[in-house]
């Protein structure tokens, strides 16, 4: 009796002490979740800070790909996907038989979403065989861009593409929207606004000594806190354990967020590697840089089509942030992202690429603005906030383009 009374008050005792610490009432299911969050790890916040790696928008990671030479990333091979050199086909282009037409589409994550859809559901090669000189042709696809791309990325992985024996004799570019909000979060950040997206987070493994002393410090800390929260575990039904852990898990969460905090460095404290050269300009100079950049890329595309004998065509894409671009149903409305980068770029950059697209098409280049493409459309069309939308999308642009391929004359007999 004095032993289970001399343990009731212990762990009354230790009921009141976590009161004191934490001001609320001591919950066994609390510090279950409370364990495991400190057991497991939480995102990242603290490696972040300390490395400087871009945090992830939109929740995409980069667990599927890899840092590449040439083209920034480029994704993790996986057996059930046909690739030439890494990139997605349906075909082997460079020994394709005469009678294969080779369509290549590059853009960002709606070119990539493109890509899936037509080679899925085989919607645009029915529409592709109204042109007359496809009409029997066997067509193939190979896609030279991914989510996160951006010029000069599209430009670079044509060129890499050709230059590994690829053929084409379609290339579609469907681009836009990630050469002024994802650049545009770069130039926020201080990296280089033309780099690859994200490129702190690939560029990680190059960090200088501080950074990685600083981060062996926190890592460190959080496996202590992560072997602590084991412990405890094995002593979860007691009130006394319990109080223990929480406040020694307190104490180390203060020394990580404390060395996170001392080790946070501003953009201009990474080394060249990691940020690239300096731009000084204003968000006004960075919309006309990264506007310049996207016409003078799709210009060294059409060079590049007309030297090895391809068609090229550069669709502007279209995007819900837009205003009077398509009539926001009820869902559309609520997937909104009130500004964030993705509006702020959009409805500040959107005038300029289209002014600058008349000007590629003044200057020959096969330019299509699809930006009002969804203008009558109050159909749910888009699946979030960014700027993808769902296959009935992919079709009305799908439609578009072939009206283009038409109206060019390109693919007449």
């Amino acid at each position: 009796m004095a032993i289970v009374l001399a343990y009731a008050i212990v762990e009354l005792s230790s009921a009141a002490t976590f009161w004191w610490a934490h001001g609320r009432g001591f919950s066994f299911a609390e510090l279950a979740a409370a364990r495991r969050e400190a057991r497991l790890g939480r995102p990242a916040d603290e490696l972040t800070q300390v490395d400087g790696a871009d945090r992830d928008p939109g929740g995409w990671t980069f667990e599927d790909s890899i840092l590449h030479p040439y083209l920034g990333y480029a994704r993790q091979p996986a057996d059930e996907v046909q690739t030439f050199y890494g990139f997605p086909t349906t075909a082997e282009p460079a020994s394709a038989a005469d009678d294969v037409f080779v369509v290549g589409i590059t853009g960002g994550s709606v070119g990539e979403l493109f890509y899936r859809w037509a080679t899925r559901e085989r919607t645009w090669e029915e529409q592709l065989r109204r042109l007359p000189s496809l009409r029997d042709a066997r067509i193939e696809y190979v896609h030279l861009g991914l989510r996160g791309y951006k010029q000069p990325q599209q430009l670079l992985a044509t060129a890499y593409y050709l230059a590994l024996g690829g053929r084409l004799d379609l290339l579609v570019a469907l681009d836009g929207f990630n050469e002024l909000s994802l650049a545009g979060e770069l130039y926020e950040s201080g990296v280089f606004p033309a780099y690859p997206y994200h490129w702190r987070a690939l560029s990680a493994p190059q960090s200088d000594a501080r950074g990685l002393r600083s981060l062996a410090r926190v890592l460190g800390l959080r496996e202590a806190r992560s072997r602590w929260a084991g412990v405890a575990e094995r002593l979860r039904f007691s009130v006394t354990a319990g109080t223990v852990w929480s406040l020694v898990d307190a104490r180390l969460a203060r020394q990580i967020a404390a060395e996170a905090s001392g080790a946070a460095r501003q953009p201009g404290d990474f080394p060249y590697f990691r940020n690239g050269p300096a731009f000084a300009g204003d968000q006004a100079g960075f919309v006309d840089f990264a506007t310049r950049l996207w016409t003078r890329s799709s210009t060294q595309l059409d060079a590049l089509a007309q030297r090895h004998g391809f068609a090229y065509f550069h669709f502007l894409q279209p995007n819900l942030n837009v205003e009077g671009s398509k009539p926001l149903s009820l869902r559309e409305q609520e997937l909104l992202l009130p500004g964030s980068a993705h509006q702020r770029f959009a409805e500040r950059g959107y005038p300029a690429l289209r002014e600058a697209g008349q000007e590629l098409a003044g200057a020959g280049v096969h330019f299509v603005d699809l930006t009002q493409v969804f203008a009558d459309v109050e159909q749910t069309l888009y699946m979030d906030g960014c700027c993808h939308f769902f296959d009935p999308g992919n079709e009305i642009v799908g439609r578009e383009m072939v009206r283009a391929f038409e109206q060019a004359g390109v693919f007449s007999e």
